[in-house]
């Protein structure tokens, strides 16, 4: 269940990201059933054929969107740390960035060091005239990750009938300082 095409690379000081790979789903199930990283995410996913489901679901992404997928994210000695996803928000053209990390890895900045590689990407391999970001108001870490890898002026984007921030960047730094309604009027469009 290989994607048909090979996600590039990204080393930085300290981490690797890599394309998604078969092996990866023995990682994945650790860090999806831990429920302090599934806090504010969903239900932890308890056993393996929960987390081969996601598994399933991200491998075959980018067949439709072979510039898009998740990327396992590694220290430079090897050890899993977790992932970090770009991929089209459900039922919209705009396009996420997200990420998962091991509790053990929080609060080092590699979040942040990774998200700003993909970002990147996105605005200068892919093209891409912005970029989202969601978190819940309660998740202060994710959100400060996402303001350290965006607009440097924070702006935000809420949409109160889920109670989510979202964050969106534009290339020059153009952000719209208005609510991006179409998040808030059904839940198929969220």
């Amino acid at each position: 269940m290989t994607p048909p095409r090979s996600l590039p690379a990204f080393h930085t000081m300290r981490l690797i990201a890599r394309q998604l790979e078969e092996d990866d789903i023995y990682s994945m199930q650790i860090l999806h059933r831990n429920p302090d990283v599934m806090k504010y995410i969903h239900t932890p996913e308890k056993t393996l054929e929960e987390t081969r489901a996601t598994f399933t679901r991200v491998m075959t992404y980018p067949e439709n969107h072979p510039e898009y997928g998740l990327w396992s994210v590694f220290l430079k000695d090897r050890s899993y740390t977790g992932w970090i996803i770009l991929n089209h928000l459900d039922g919209t053209e705009d396009v996420e960035i997200g990420y998962r990390f091991l509790p053990d890895f929080w609060g080092m900045g590699y979040a942040t060091e990774i998200a700003t590689e993909i970002r990147n990407y996105a605005f200068q391999e892919l093209d891409l005239p912005a970029i989202v970001g969601i978190t819940l108001p309660e998740n202060i870490a994710s959100q400060r990750v996402l303001e350290k890898t965006g607009s440097p002026t924070g702006n935000r984007h809420i949409a109160t009938v889920w109670m989510c921030l979202f964050f969106r960047w534009a290339t020059g730094g153009e952000i719209n300082p208005e609510p991006d309604l179409r998040y808030s009027q059904t839940a198929e469009n969220f």
